[in-house]
């Protein structure tokens, strides 16, 4: 186990050297005669005016106690460099038998001479942990001072220790869901010999990075200028079911191999309806059985079903105050425990952290307008149950437009990123409309093996249309459809329209593939020009 090295103050002390000025004189000639003058020549110029400044440097021993805070030197110290105004530095070695070397009992006591000008002056230390100014920099000062002929001058200096590498560590690394707490966060920066830094301050800051977007997991701090900065560092976890969160830190000239990084995983409680982890929920009724049934959910007990409250509800997000899908749910999703997914018949679909209920993206698909035979008029947005699929970490959604009041319209299967909502794909499941036809996307999507199927129906039997189920690539790329059934046939002067997939669960599909739909107000008038 290395000691944590401590360091004194460098101080400067500046002798100025005098400059003697010598002159001569002529005598008279006889008789009071006098001598012509000579050839006249300039005055020398002088040279500035130089010190002899002597910087005192004091290397501790490594078993200094860790209580006292000066400013940083390293035990490690061997050699340094100092430059004056920017000027070709001075290099010395220090060590035991280096020149200007005493050993004292605080440690080892050097002193090294510089020549400095007079006046305002820049000086540049560097302490190396090898001599000759080898290998890397352990502490680094740049500091102005102003050397004053004819007086001993000192010069205050203060090192700042450069680091190479960092170590987090973290006072819990399995905090229990539901339950706020502080966790202690300790960073330890060191320097190239291995040794920790514990004087004021760095030479660049350290920069920490918190994984988690959410907002469960805040740092007390992010911006470390000296060790001091690191005292009392605390996550204020806030008790959320999220996923793994990293600490992580970064500085100027340390790799990231060099950082060492902490984690901590929230674990679910073990008390009767006490929190718990989340099983994905990906689709309307669970999965494409539509019964219902997790096989993977033990927890919702007859027992437990007193402890069963309310935790948190929105009303009218983005103003959308209806929604006839079922809420999906989505495990580990951009470091939150349970993504929920939903859309409102304005067309917005949204997603919402499944403990907190903060709305984390919002996306409008459009909205399809309609008049009915009766006279009333509305619009239809986003009215069956999406899909998520967790291979891709993508959801799936319908979206309905048109132009106008039964205006032909676009019925869409969309495809969008679970953690942020950007589309990735979309494609029309309307290959026609004959007759302008006005059919609607209002029931669920199903997703099997590598197809998204999703059944059509109409806004309020508004003739003319058809009902039909579309199946598409998941990827919702290459040929638009690979099949669509249509469950009427639609003749030009008869307008014969029905066979709309009105459940609320769409299509199911078994486990061996087969697709179940069920079809309404079928319309079973003469089949002459079938489509």
């Amino acid at each position: 186990m290395s000691t944590p090295l401590l360091g004194l103050r460098c101080t400067f002390f500046a002798v100025v050297a005098a400059l003697a000025a010598s002159g001569c004189g002529g005598g008279g000639g006889g008789g009071g005669g006098s001598v012509p003058p000579g050839p006249q020549t300039a005055a020398p110029t002088a040279a500035p005016a130089s010190a002899s400044v002597a910087i005192s440097i004091l290397i501790p021993k490594t078993s200094q106690s860790r209580l006292r805070r000066p400013h940083y030197i390293s035990s490690a110290t061997q050699s340094a460099s100092i430059s004056v105004n920017g000027g070709t530095p001075v290099v010395v070695n220090l060590t035991s038998g280096s020149s200007g070397c005493a050993a004292v009992t605080a440690g080892l006591q050097c002193t090294v001479n510089v020549s400095a000008p007079t006046g305002s002056d820049t000086f540049d230390v560097k302490l190396y942990g090898q001599t000759n100014a080898q290998g890397p920099v352990l502490s680094h000062a740049l500091t102005s001072a102003t050397v004053v002929s004819g007086a001993a001058n000192t010069v205050p200096m203060t090192l700042y220790g450069v680091v190479s590498s960092i170590v987090i560590a973290l006072s819990d690394s399995s905090p229990t869901i539901g339950t706020p707490e502080t966790i202690a966060v300790t960073v330890t920066a060191k320097d190239a010999s291995g040794e920790a830094i514990v004087g004021d301050p760095y030479d660049t800051p350290i920069t920490l990075t918190d994984s988690d977007t959410s907002g469960a997991a805040p740092l007390s701090k992010t911006t470390l200028s000296a060790p001091s900065d690191a005292q009392n560092l605390s996550i204020a976890y806030n008790g959320a079911a999220v996923g793994m969160v990293t600490i992580g830190a970064s500085d100027t000239g340390v790799s990231a191999s060099n950082v060492t990084s902490a984690s901590f995983t929230p674990h679910s409680g073990s008390s009767p309806g006490g929190p718990t982890t989340f099983n994905d929920w990906p689709t309307y009724g669970y999965d494409n059985k539509r019964d219902g049934y997790n096989p993977n959910s033990s927890n919702l007990t007859p027992s437990a079903l007193s402890n069963l409250h309310l935790a948190w509800q929105t009303v009218g997000f983005d103003n959308d105050y209806n929604t006839q899908t079922q809420p999906i749910l989505a495990t580990n999703v951009a470091g939150h425990a349970g993504v929920l997914f939903g859309g409102g018949t304005t067309g917005i679909f949204s997603a919402f952290d499944a403990l907190t209920g903060t709305q984390l993206w919002t996306r409008q698909l459009g909205t399809l307008q309609y008049a009915c035979d009766s006279g009333n008029s509305d619009s239809i947005g986003i009215e069956g149950t999406p899909v998520y699929d967790p291979v891709t970490q993508t959801v799936y959604s319908m979206s309905n437009s048109n132009a106008g009041p039964n205006a032909p319209t676009d019925t869409k299967i969309v495809q969008m990123n679970a953690a942020t909502g950007a589309i990735q794909a979309q494609i029309s499941i309307q290959p026609d409309n004959v007759g302008g036809e006005i059919n609607a996307a209002r029931d669920a999507l199903a997703l099997a093996g590598a197809r998204v199927y999703l059944g059509t129906s109409s806004p309020c039997d508004k003739t003319p249309w058809r009902g039909r189920v579309a199946a598409v690539h998941s990827d919702l790329s290459g040929s638009p459809l690979i099949a669509y059934t249509d469950y009427t046939d639609y003749i030009d002067n008869g307008h014969y329209s029905g066979g709309g997939v009105w459940g609320w669960g769409g299509v199911s599909i078994d486990d061996s593939g087969n697709v179940y739909a069920g079809v309404g107000n079928t319309d079973m008038g003469p089949q002459t020009a079938p489509y």
